[in-house]
């Protein structure tokens, strides 16, 4: 018998908590409820190889024993000698031959990480930049402001295009533009490198526009 139209009949109640459809973010409570989770015992799919296993309680990796044991790109056993070690102590799944090989573009070997970095994300070398930097006298080109010590290096500001992720580092090249500070460069994305937006502005701050209004002779 349907329920439809009976007095009875309750609504359901709806629902209050962090969920996709409510659209409220996941209380502090609930993420370590999911972390708990995360530590219990159980079996597990292993995130490299997709065997399962079963993950003893506390421990957060999802990987098993032998991933674990053995590096994740030559699949050479891992020992105390040979495992590559980061700098804040934490365990790694990587040789140092393998870790060393990271850091190679076309065949050059001996790169650093910044060169790697440059070279990936703007197709330049650490000397390019510096030959940048020294061209810009150090600071940057709109505020003329020099870096400060023991703080972040001046961004390299860029022309952003579709794909740009995917495309060759030669190409990335032609759409270096300078090196900014962060305020300055964060300020041109704000405007979404319009120059009349960006001359407007100029003109904004030179005209006043409000005092016009509120110094008109009566």
């Amino acid at each position: 018998m349907s329920r439809i139209g009976c007095k009875d009949s309750k609504p359901r109640k709806k629902r209050t908590g962090p969920g996709p459809n409510t659209g409220k973010k996941a209380s502090a409570e609930s993420l370590v409820k999911a972390r708990a989770g995360k530590l219990r015992a159980g079996n597990r799919k292993c995130t490299r190889c997709k065997v399962v296993f079963y993950k003893e309680r506390g421990v957060l990796k999802g990987l098993c024993l032998r991933c674990r044991e053995h590096c994740s790109r030559c699949d050479v056993l891992l020992t105390e000698e040979n495992r590559w070690t980061p700098s804040k102590g934490s365990k790694a799944y990587q040789c140092k031959p393998c870790f060393k090989r990271r850091y190679v573009i076309k065949g050059v070997k001996g790169l650093s990480e910044r060169d790697f970095r440059l070279n990936k994300a703007f197709g330049i070398t650490v000397d390019e930049y510096e030959e940048i930097l020294k061209r810009q006298n150090g600071t940057c080109w709109i505020c003329e402001k020099p870096p400060k010590e023991g703080g972040n290096r001046l961004a390299v500001d860029h022309l952003h295009s579709k794909g740009e992720k995917k495309r060759n580092p030669r190409e990335k090249r032609g759409r270096v533009r300078g090196l900014l500070c962060w305020g300055c460069n964060a300020a041109i994305g704000k405007f979404k490198d319009d120059i009349t937006k960006l001359r407007r502005a100029a003109e904004y701050l030179e005209v006043w526009p409000a005092q016009q209004v509120l110094n008109k002779e009566k």
